[in-house]
């Protein structure tokens, strides 16, 4: 089986390496949890270090949070998207038509799969999939529309990752290949971000929490278990 590197230390090695490839991830937990930085972590080191050009899609996010983490980490963007490597997308509120099934395919699917085509993108990232959830009257709709999302990334041979924001009802769950759950745990006076995976296909996992730690390059999963 082919495996992709997530870029994130520690976290290939309890994962045999990598995701399955192709497949589709969901990155899940409540704000603050280091969700995005994951994702833009993924996409920036696969562009620049392994040589696999990335989609990042925005949606309902700003530019300037970009800005903030390429200065905090050193991330060049700008440099990779001149070398065509990234591709940078937002969706704002009124955008959100695009993603409903009857549009899906001309508005935004027929697009991307031009862009993966020329690029040959093989890495993507929707930051995040948590405000389609709420524009759509109901779950099957909307799961549905990820269904179609994740297919068309995958015949395409992209990786794909889902952010979305920890919530009661997670319909986006059932329609992914692997959950990794990213949290934030108080003990006394101090607080950890960990990361535990819930769910891997084809991989064998093991289901403890681990430390996240922030560094000047980005997150590094810590051996230490929870």
């Amino acid at each position: 089986m082919r495996r992709v590197k997530t870029t994130i230390p520690g976290l290939d090695e309890i994962l045999q390496g990598g995701f399955p490839s192709p497949s589709t991830v969901l990155v899940y937990g409540p704000p603050g949890s280091y969700k995005t930085i994951f994702g833009l972590q993924y996409i920036y080191y696969g562009a620049r270090d392994l040589g696999e050009p990335g989609i990042y899609i925005q949606i309902e996010g700003y530019k300037e949070t970009l800005v903030w983490y390429a200065e905090l980490f050193g991330w060049d963007f700008a440099k990779e998207q001149k070398s065509n490597r990234l591709v940078i997308y937002s969706f704002l509120p009124i955008d959100y038509s695009k993603f409903e099934l009857e549009n899906l395919n001309s508005e935004v699917i027929t697009k991307l799969s031009g862009v993966i085509d020329d690029l040959r993108i093989k890495r993507i990232v929707i930051d995040s999939i948590t405000p389609l959830c709420l524009w759509f009257n109901n779950d099957s709709e909307f799961r549905a529309v990820l269904y179609y999302l994740s297919r068309t990334f995958k015949e395409k041979g992209c990786n794909t990752l889902f952010i979305s924001e920890k919530r009661e009802h997670m319909p986006e769950k059932y329609v992914v290949d692997g959950i990794i759950h990213m949290d934030i745990t108080e003990r006394g006076d101090a607080v950890f971000h960990t990361l535990s995976i819930e769910k891997m296909i084809a991989t064998g996992v093991d289901y403890s929490k681990y430390y996240v730690n922030l560094t000047q390059d980005g997150l590094q999963l810590s051996f230490s278990r929870l």
